[in-house]
């Protein structure tokens, strides 16, 4: 005898919409006369900085302050950090000796570098000057912080999103914009990484899960997702910025005390954490609506598992199912997440594929 299972009646959609509307204001919006005249402008200087990179040569590759522990090495290419304060000061001697230094050079900043309004006018001014210099930006937050990608966007001879969302809007403010280049691992350089491996390979770790999430206002479903593991799993909770203060072994210590690592991203965006509990050698625990997006969806299946709203009610079976995943792989599946990620999803690679793109807008053959 066949049976009809009862189904819940879905819920009321709040303000169905809204979604139209909201698309129908930003095709509006991108037919402005004003994103002609500045895709113009733009490029006009693509063609004076083509002009100006003689002889198919990129003097020095430089990486922004915020990137400043993460040490990266390229074949044939000179790489530098920029030193934390480059962007605070902006007098004229100041400005002048910054545009000598990066004439005939590749700049590659980061979202957090140019968060202040300072940054900003330093920022602003040294691209005016400065058309010797191509700058790329590499934003990791253009899936909710629209007006700083807006000015990263428009003032950038590159521009790299890490996110799918927005990429219309912000392809408006900058024909040059290439990606996403997701978020990758970037606090522990690869050097740093081989040698710790023994200790990614062999340390003791805890069955429940790490997840230690710094609370943003305004977004209530990741707070009240944490919150509600945070009942089951004290290890799964609020941080403070604090963590970037640490020292690297600390925070490599911490990371390879666990087997697992409860990611809740900020929107449904593609979290750095995920990456850095790959390299460290653990299993992350992520929101189903990720499965299938890339880069996400081509993470071998034995390395990750992905929470549905009922586990986040009840996270104990798939925080179990998690343990057993890791104790079943042993030494051989730390390592193999440990290298998917390093070949995959390390800032090494991040890199690589920024400044390829930024040499074939240079129109330089390397």
């Amino acid at each position: 005898m066949k049976t009809t299972a009862s189904l819940a009646p879905l819920p009321e959609i709040p303000d169905p919409e809204f979604l139209q509307r909201q698309s129908s204001a930003i095709i509006e919006f991108g037919q402005r006369q004003h994103f002609f005249n500045l895709a113009i402008v733009k490029e006009l200087r693509l063609k004076e900085l083509k002009e100006n990179f003689q002889n198919d040569y990129v003097k020095k590759v430089w990486l922004g302050p915020r990137l400043f522990e993460f040490e990266c090495e390229l074949e044939n290419a000179e790489i530098e950090i920029l030193p934390r304060e480059f962007l605070l000061d902006g007098s004229k001697e100041s400005l002048k000796e910054k545009e000598n230094l990066l004439k005939g050079c590749v700049v590659i900043l980061n979202n957090n570098d140019l968060a202040s309004p300072q940054a900003q006018i330093v920022y602003k001014e040294l691209v005016k000057r400065c058309s010797s210099t191509c700058f790329a930006t590499w934003d990791w937050d253009n899936h909710h912080w629209l007006g700083l990608s807006v000015f990263l966007a428009a003032h950038s001879d590159v521009y790299f999103p890490a996110h799918q969302e927005n990429f219309y809007q912000l392809s408006r403010y900058n024909w040059c914009i290439a990606g996403p280049i997701y978020c990758a691992s970037i606090q522990w350089p690869d050097k740093f990484l081989s040698d710790w491996l023994d200790h990614i390979l062999t340390a003791e770790r805890s069955n429940e899960p790490l997840g230690k999430h710094i609370l943003y206002p305004g977004f209530t479903f990741r707070a009240q997702t944490i919150a509600t593991v945070n009942k089951y799993f004290p290890t799964v909770g609020f941080s403070t910025p604090d963590f970037h203060n640490r020292t690297r072994e600390d925070r490599i210590r911490e990371w390879c005390s666990y087997k697992s690592h409860w990611i809740s991203p900020v929107l449904n965006d593609v979290p750095i954490r995920l990456f850095d509990s790959l390299i460290t050698g653990g299993i992350p625990i992520v929101p189903a609506s990720l499965r299938f997006i890339e880069p996400i969806a081509g993470i071998p299946k034995d390395h990750i598992l992905f929470y549905s709203a009922a586990d986040i009610l009840d996270p104990t079976p798939i925080v179990s199912a998690a343990t057993a995943m890791f104790d079943a792989g042993g030494t051989r599946g730390i390592f193999g997440r440990h290298n998917h990620a390093l070949l995959h999803h390390h800032g090494n690679e991040a890199i690589k594929k920024m400044l390829k793109v930024c040499l074939d807008v240079l129109a330089i053959q390397r």
